[in-house]
């Protein structure tokens, strides 16, 4: 698959897989005595972030890394 949202550009080096990783963010939240509004990143913000130093993990084989390693080299058309 070709992906040309979220996942565009990142493939797990070990298998080849595309669709699905587990990727440790970061996100907003507002907390206050009463808890978490987890909603208030995607009310106020982006919602979340990562970055090429993000842990990753590949949903198919469990391998792992930083998202950097994941990263799949752009083609340039000849």
């Amino acid at each position: 698959m070709d992906n040309v949202n979220c996942l565009a550009g990142i493939a797990c080096p070990n298998c080849g897989h595309d669709e699905e990783f587990l990727i440790t963010c970061t996100v907003q939240v507002r907390l206050t005595d009463y808890g978490v509004d987890d909603d208030y990143a995607f009310k106020h913000g982006d919602g979340f972030s990562w970055d090429d130093a993000s842990p990753i993990e590949c949903k198919e084989c469990e391998h792992s890394g930083q998202v950097a390693d994941f990263t799949v080299p752009q083609r340039v058309a000849s």
